[in-house]
């Protein structure tokens, strides 16, 4: 096979296949987990490529052993995702696959390409040609993507107060004596606290700064028992270099108060006596160079929050606490039929708060419907944005951490979605082109600590301001009511929750949450400020539908409205 040829496959293998449009990657767990079959492409196509180098005598031959070695190393982290990819469920598992991947792979084909001494041969060209393909591929990590992913760890330690366990400190905790402590039914993750970290001799921080930071870290780990000669280790445990890069993502993006936590914990390698530990820690300068910006940069007095990012906080964390409590459906709710033509339609109804009313309402999706509205987005997954009437226009903030598709009533499926939502509400729930009664289903499926900050869905600010110039949205009116399909179960986090009503509300799979957004005179209720806790472990998927008021005016009249 000439060397044209090689290079015509990898283009119509990864080109022709995929848009070379840059997107984030960190921003969707599902698009994380795609990357491993992309991967495997690519370890394939590499494979050949030295195999045919080899063979033809190519002088470089080092280079190609070289390769070889790595392409031992590719092959192994790629082989282990393969057998168990909801690994990549966990934040760390994720943070960790996409730096490696964007740092190895980089290593294969940028070197080559940075070369001074540039010798065209075979293998420099499909080098070349890897390294053109893949930093414009859609789907490929970029050092955008590996910060953010750091972000969304920084983003978990700040609300949850959990952190990874260094390297250097694995013997602190042992996983199988902990395994009771699961975090749900089926998950194999558990979190361990270190109630003690560190020799009481460690003179790098105070008796305060031990109180205040030490003692709240805790670890993500996971318990595997089937193959316990799996390396899995590499990817539960951070590296001095893992912690000081978060740290450092965190300084650069203005979270000065937590890069000093996660400095702390990198810290915490001083404390160890042992040789081994301090070993461990490659480029002592490194830390030193941290240490000396922390002293300029970082401001150490706590950041102030308001009282709903207080609410939005404590809701958050106490969801955490509480999801071994996480019922199926309630044996109080009621169980209601309501007929459209036929079959009926089905459900178990749970009133989570009174006044505001908000419903929960239970086994109103089956598996395959879920599955079909999953497929059908991640074909149109595009980083989700923030509402036009924010105050800021893009995402350097990561107010909101997902990748949103929006689905039109175009098939005779997701019409009968819209109809059952209107059967339920009783409201006109249908989506058309002009004035339309409601909105698309708007498909979520949220990152790596995927959150969306607390916000309001009423819509009056942006149109006040004609932002909202949508033409079939511009006599909608405003939303009346929000309707959220849960498409998945959550493993840890990830609850929707209301600070101002101190009410959280568990994604359960196949079930639907349900309020008004305004109040009897069509202004807004503020008491409906919500927001999306930080998915701490697992995968979380959503399809909202934002019904609008105009259209609504003969189907449930506002003396109706249950308020």
């Amino acid at each position: 096979m000439s060397v044209r040829m090689i290079n015509i496959s990898l283009w119509t293998m990864l080109c022709l296949t995929y848009s070379v449009t840059l997107a984030e990657v960190f921003s969707s767990v599902s698009k994380i987990k795609q990357l491993i079959e992309q991967e495997r492409q690519l370890i394939n196509h590499l494979e050949l490529v030295l195999n045919i180098s080899q063979a033809k005598g190519d002088s470089d031959q080092e280079k190609i052993e070289r390769l070889k070695k790595k392409l031992q190393n590719l092959d192994a982290a790629n082989t282990l995702f393969q057998e168990e990819w909801n690994y990549l469920e966990s934040p760390i598992a994720g943070f960790k696959h996409l730096k490696r991947i964007y740092e190895d792979w980089q290593d294969v084909t940028e070197s080559e390409n940075k070369s001074e001494n540039k010798k065209r041969n075979f293998l420099y060209d499909n080098l070349q040609s890897m390294y053109d393909v893949t930093s414009k591929w859609r789907l490929w990590p970029s050092e955008k993507d590996v910060e953010g992913a750091a972000l969304g760890l920084v983003r978990l330690s700040q609300v949850y107060n959990v952190f990874p366990v260094p390297v250097w400190l694995s013997d602190s905790a042992f996983c199988i004596s902990n395994c009771s402590r699961h975090i749900g039914v089926q998950s194999n993750h558990v979190i361990v606290p270190l109630p003690v970290l560190g020799s009481s001799g460690c003179h790098q921080m105070n008796s305060k700064e031990k109180s205040n930071v030490l003692q709240t870290i805790y670890m993500f780990k996971t318990c595997r028992s089937k193959n316990p000669h799996v390396r899995w280790k590499e990817y539960e445990l951070f590296s001095a270099h893992d912690l000081m890069f978060v740290a450092r993502t965190a300084l650069g993006n203005q979270q000065k108060y937590e890069a000093r936590r996660w400095m702390q914990l990198v810290k915490t390698f001083k404390c160890r006596s042992d040789t081994v530990s301090r070993s461990l820690v490659a480029d002592d300068t490194t830390l030193v160079d941290l240490g000396e910006l922390e002293k300029k940069t970082l401001n150490h007095a706590d950041p102030v929050l308001d009282s709903v990012q207080t609410g939005f906080l404590s809701l958050c964390q106490r969801s955490i606490i509480q999801f071994q409590e996480r019922k199926e459906i309630p044996a109080t709710s009621c169980l209601c039929f309501w007929t459209y033509c036929w079959p009926y339609v089905r459900y178990a109804t749970e009133t989570v708060h009174q006044s505001p009313e908000i419903n929960v309402y239970h086994n109103v999706l089956s598996n395959s419907e879920i599955q079909d509205l999953i497929d059908m987005a991640l074909e149109r997954m595009e980083p989700s944005l923030l509402p036009v009437n924010s105050k800021t226009e893009n995402r350097t903030n990561l107010l909101r951490v997902s990748q949103t598709a929006w689905l039109y009533d175009t098939t005779e499926f997701l019409k009968r979605l819209s109809r059952r939502v209107g059967d339920i509400t009783k409201l006109n729930s249908g989506q058309s082109d002009v004035d339309t009664p409601s909105e698309p289903f708007q498909v979520v499926n949220y990152g790596l600590g995927g959150m969306y900050a607390p916000h309001q869905d009423s819509v009056k600010v942006s149109r006040a301001r004609g932002k909202e110039n949508v033409p079939w949205l511009q006599h909608a009116g405003d939303r009346l009511a929000t309707w959220m399909f849960y498409l998945s179960d959550v493993t840890s986090g990830g609850a929707t929750v209301f600070p101002a009503l101190n009410l959280s509300v568990t994604p359960i799979k196949g079930s639907a949450v349900f309020w008004y957004n305004l109040q009897q005179d069509g202004s807004t209720d503020s008491r409906l400020i919500h927001g999306a806790c930080p998915v701490l472990l697992g995968n979380k998927w959503v399809a909202n539908k934002w019904i609008r008021e105009t259209a609504q005016t003969f189907h449930n009249p506002c003396h109706e409205l249950r308020l």
